[in-house]
């Protein structure tokens, strides 16, 4: 999606969170974040988004499921970068 692969998108979706959201992924996934060697655009920008969805459910005090439909999971990319077949170039 655009967001994932434009940074302006993403820089938007960040904003759009509220201060007190910001640290949803740490709080309810127990996200640690990324090392150093780990940070890519497409990492980050992800990681971005589900923030952003956890912080409208959190909103709408509308609670994190624990469980539910999930798309089938793909194998890790080998090159970060690029991702997976058929992502979009990130900008």
């Amino acid at each position: 999606p655009q967001v994932i692969a434009e940074r302006p998108a993403s820089v938007r979706l960040t904003r759009s969170i509220a201060k007190e959201h910001k640290q949803l992924l740490k709080q309810q996934l127990q996200f640690a974040g990324y090392r150093i060697g780990e940070l890519y655009p497409r990492r980050t920008r992800r990681a971005t988004a589900v923030n952003w969805l956890l912080a409208w459910l959190a909103e709408r005090a509308e609670p994190l499921e624990e469980q539910g439909p999930l798309a089938p999971e793909l194998p890790v990319p080998e090159d970060p970068v690029t991702g997976h077949p058929g992502d979009r170039a990130v900008a």
